[in-house]
């Protein structure tokens, strides 16, 4: 993709969750990953696993929470493309229980807020027409118990967003609740690519998105 494609900078794989059926965390975290898929194929969201063109990014603002995020706005500033590829699947493990997935939402969202208002890009599931309009089109009264685990994981997403909306932004933490940087929308850090503090060794690391 990056070989051919010169004015693409980052591309990503599709995720698929290996939770089970039959509960709430692991019905939501499989809705939600469908719903990320098909945002994307319409306006790349890129998580999980991803790959970048060397040069562009030489670290990650020490508040962001939300790294593959980050990722893609440092590439946009750069004046690249985003890319997703579907056919590139990585398999991920979302929470086990209801908590930690709130928790999750929360801080992701919380994430994708201080992107949007310090750093001045926004990711593709932002845009609350598109997600409306695809979340839409997934509800059925033929598949009532999916579509009950659908509109609890729309409930669990709006309530996690407001919280996250709240001027003290919630610590970072992972699926097993451990506590991370806690990101601020007053921070001063520049998020422009030849600003940024470097922090290299956190490109590794592929956080859920």
């Amino acid at each position: 993709m990056l070989l051919i494609n010169h004015d693409i900078g980052m591309c990503g794989a599709r995720p698929i969750p290996t939770n089970g059926h039959g509960t709430f965390p692991g019905e939501a975290t499989r809705f939600l990953w469908h719903m990320h898929h098909r945002v994307a194929l319409e306006a790349p969201k890129l998580g999980e696993l991803v790959m970048l063109r060397s040069g562009i990014v030489h670290g990650l603002p020490p508040e962001s929470c939300v790294d593959e995020a980050t990722l893609e706005g440092l590439i946009v500033a750069a004046g690249y493309r985003l890319a997703y590829v579907p056919e590139a699947v990585v398999h991920n493990h979302g929470p086990e229980t209801v908590r930690d997935f709130v928790r999750q939402r929360r801080r992701i969202a919380a994430g994708h807020y201080w992107l949007r208002d310090v750093c001045g890009y926004a990711v593709s599931t932002m845009d609350v027409s598109r997600i409306a309009r695809l979340t839409l089109s997934e509800l059925s009264l033929r598949t009532p118990t999916r579509t009950a685990y659908a509109l609890g994981t729309i409930g669990v997403e709006v309530i996690s967003r407001a919280l996250a909306s709240s001027t003290s932004a919630p610590a970072r933490t992972t699926t097993s609740g451990r506590s991370r940087r806690r990101p601020s929308r007053s921070s001063p850090t520049s998020c422009a690519p030849n600003t940024i503090s470097i922090r290299a060794s956190r490109l590794a690391r592929s956080p859920n998105t």
